[in-house]
């Protein structure tokens, strides 16, 4: 319901193109979980076998890290996404004019999925402790709003409004779901986790896409379009890399080993 009930509504309440121009989007956004799945696979089970163990300093110290390196993984794609949609879907499509009706609708998907993917492994970590109850509440809760709120608005804003609140549900399960989950998981990691894992990535990233947005040429060919697109995800990882604690650690060990 939570997923596909604004693809619903949009094919029942705008024209086909509508339709059309959001699942593109939704297409787009959806590559963000190539990133999220692989790393939510392997961690799941170590995450089981840590609690099972009620090892619990080496289960905080590994939460928080994948916490971490999902971030560094996942941002840089979601920003590209994001606040260059009409670039990132040029570079895709060579079609200008579908870039620029598809782009505003891109850019909320794509925070949207963001949102999604920054709580996934503490969605596992309740899983892991035998806790789906949390999560089940809140999807409830969600449906219950977000079903009437998409059949009020979509005829009205249209395919945006409908990413507007797909953005919207995803961030409240930041805002919400964590901070619920941490009064009663891994209290002590709380704050941390937003500060490592949500601010620094995030206020990271913005800083390297405001610069990139004052010097990146607004008229760009397919071609310097994916060239420029590569460039700009590249320095955004290595940025965040070297500002995320546990990922920077990680680099150096690596580093100081190979000298």
């Amino acid at each position: 319901l939570l997923t596909q009930s604004d693809k619903i509504v949009i094919s029942k309440a705008l024209p086909l193109e509508s339709l059309g121009a959001y699942m593109l989007a939704a297409n787009a956004a959806s590559g963000l979980t190539q990133v999220v799945a692989p790393m939510s696979l392997a961690m799941y089970p170590r995450l089981t076998e840590l609690i099972a163990r009620g090892d619990s300093q080496l289960l905080a110290s590994t939460y928080l890290r994948a916490c971490e390196w999902m971030a560094v993984l996942l941002v840089p794609p979601a920003f590209l996404l994001a606040f260059f949609p009409e670039l990132t879907l040029m570079a895709w499509t060579g079609n200008e004019e579908l870039a620029t009706t598809v782009g505003p609708i891109l850019r909320l998907l794509a925070l949207g999925s963001l949102c999604n993917g920054l709580v996934t492994l503490p969605y596992y970590l309740q899983l892991a402790n035998g806790w789906p109850g949390l999560s089940i509440r809140i999807n409830v809760v969600a449906v219950a709003i977000l079903v009437p709120a998409l059949i009020i608005i979509t005829p009205y804003f249209g395919a945006r409004g409908a990413a507007s609140l797909w953005f919207l549900l995803n961030a409240s399960y930041v805002v919400v779901m964590v901070n619920l989950m941490h009064r009663r998981l891994l209290r002590q990691l709380k704050w941390t986790w937003y500060k490592n894992a949500v601010f620094i990535p995030v206020g990271t990233a913005f800083v390297v896409v405001i610069l990139a947005e004052v010097v990146m040429p607004r008229a760009l060919s397919r071609e310097w379009a994916v060239i420029s697109l590569f460039c700009l995800g590249v320095i955004l990882t290595i940025a965040m890399g070297l500002m995320v604690p546990a990922v920077r650690q990680d680099a150096l060990e690596h580093v100081g080993r190979w000298a």
